[in-house]
């Protein structure tokens, strides 16, 4: 039931995961990034299970970049 409602998402998803996560493994991003359709996963060296936090910065950036990739981002 979650892997079919994951595969069912129709948008883009970005994935930020720490490669360095210690309550869940970064296997699961790789899955996650597998299973979602249009998924973009992207995983920081030495960051822990909060990435936006570890290396805000780097993952600010990541999430402006994606969003202007967006259709709806270049709209009027």
């Amino acid at each position: 039931q979650g892997e079919q409602a994951l595969r069912s998402l129709n948008l883009p998803t970005l994935i930020l995961w720490g490669a360095e996560d210690n309550l869940t493994p970064v296997s699961l991003a790789h899955r996650f990034a597998e299973v979602i359709p249009h998924a973009e996963l992207i995983i920081y060296d030495n960051v822990g299970h909060i990435p936006m936090e570890e290396a805000a910065d780097e993952s600010a950036a990541a999430v402006r970049a994606f969003l202007a990739r967006q259709p709806l981002a270049r709209q009027p």
